[in-house]
């Protein structure tokens, strides 16, 4: 099931792990789950590796 055209859940409602995508209501942000997921795996591997 492709979820990323679904509309974005909105804020107070809880977020299920079929909910890819978040739009924060204040800014208009809209986020992929996977991407930001994937840049934090990302960053935590860049601090680990210069840590060593």
């Amino acid at each position: 099931m492709n979820n990323r055209k679904r509309e974005p859940p909105q804020i107070g409602v809880a977020l299920t792990l079929g909910d890819r995508l978040y739009c924060y209501p204040k800014c208009g942000n809209l986020m992929d789950r996977d991407h930001q997921a994937a840049v934090n795996i990302d960053r935590e591997g860049f601090r680990l590796f210069c840590a060593a």
